[in-house]
């Protein structure tokens, strides 16, 4: 369903340390070309004791966003969270974005969505329902990862590729005289490689009080070439939707914002996505899981790659596996 609906405003947070490979090799203790082997030079890492919290890095990048979008805080309707990992078990980070943003008095609905790499997708179709319906005129989609607590210093590959960050969006009804709009969102789960991206600890089965519950449960754990693999069988599929809804196909598309997953990763959209129109991040900010699309959008808008009129296609896959994006017209 095609729904008039504006991003009206875009913000970042990146927290102040950057890591370049060398400090990365000095803590692993080992001697390897890491942008080789994950595309990664750099990264930001938070720093919770200087306050570089999820919720501190959500609420920084939710109102620059506000900034951007020349609204107030108060004008929100609706707050969308969708990290990967929330700051606490309950109460849901949402509610804990609003009081930060010392929107407490005003009683916005607060909710999160919980699709690992593809949360800022999905929370843009949400918003769209919403939007479609009248039930809400001016909503914040906001990402924070803070993806360097949970990395295995045993596991090279991953400790090297992750980095921390945030990034919001506001979503508005389209202005009158204006186009833009969400053409159409797709998204397909495919549950044979559910395990191939995980953290098997903190949830109910191995809880970290319980005996079974082991240190390295709590860490992040991926098999990259099986998940790999399962993107590529089912790419063509996921893609087909947006193709069918241009009457050029993917050549109708005028930036493709893709989810940063691995140097492996973007290689493998290569095959499917002219490079030349595909904007990456990966290099600067690691793998930034949900915030990943929402930060290479703002990078992409930054370096004047697209413009109001424009197509673009939001795509990638997250933990599950699930594959999919949302087609823009900026």
């Amino acid at each position: 369903m095609t729904t008039a609906l504006q991003i009206a405003g875009l913000g970042r947070y990146l927290p102040q340390q950057v890591v370049p490979n060398t400090q990365i090799l000095a803590e692993l203790g080992i001697d390897a070309d890491l942008e080789a082997l994950s595309g990664v030079s750099t990264r930001h890492r938070a720093s919770i004791e200087n306050g570089e919290t999820t919720v501190k890095m959500a609420a920084n990048a939710a109102m620059a966003a506000c900034e951007d979008a020349q609204i107030h805080a108060t004008d929100i309707d609706l707050i969308l969270h969708c990290s990967a990992i929330p700051e606490q078990a309950l109460p849901d980070t949402a509610s804990l974005i609003q009081a930060e943003m010392n929107l407490s008095h005003t009683g916005v609905q607060c909710q999160s969505i919980h699709m690992s790499c593809l949360g800022f997708v999905a929370a843009l179709e949400l918003a769209s329902l919403y939007i479609a319906t009248q039930k809400k005129r001016c909503i914040l989609i906001v990402c924070a990862e803070l993806a360097s607590v949970g990395l295995n210093p045993n596991d090279p590959k991953t400790y090297s590729l992750f980095g921390d960050g945030a990034a919001a969006a506001i979503v508005i009804p389209t202005p009158a005289e204006q186009s833009s709009q969400l053409i159409t969102s797709h998204f397909e789960t495919h549950s044979e490689h559910a395990t191939a991206a995980q953290i098997k600890g903190g949830g109910t089965r191995r809880h970290p009080n319980t005996a079974h519950c082991l240190p390295e449960d709590n860490y992040f754990s991926m098999n990259g070439p099986l998940l790999l693999r399962g993107s590529l069988r089912h790419a063509r599929s996921a893609l087909r939707p947006f193709s069918n809804h241009l009457t050029n196909g993917l050549d109708g598309i005028d930036l493709f914002v893709p989810h940063q997953p691995s140097k492996v990763g973007l290689q493998a959209m290569e095959k499917a996505l002219p490079a030349e129109r595909m904007h990456t991040t990966l290099a600067q900010f690691g793998n930034c899981i949900s915030a990943s699309i929402p930060l290479t959008l703002f990078d992409a808008r930054e370096q004047q790659r697209f413009e109001r009129g424009d197509t673009l296609l939001l795509i990638g896959t997250g933990a599950g596996l699930t594959i999919g994006g949302a087609l823009l017209k900026w």
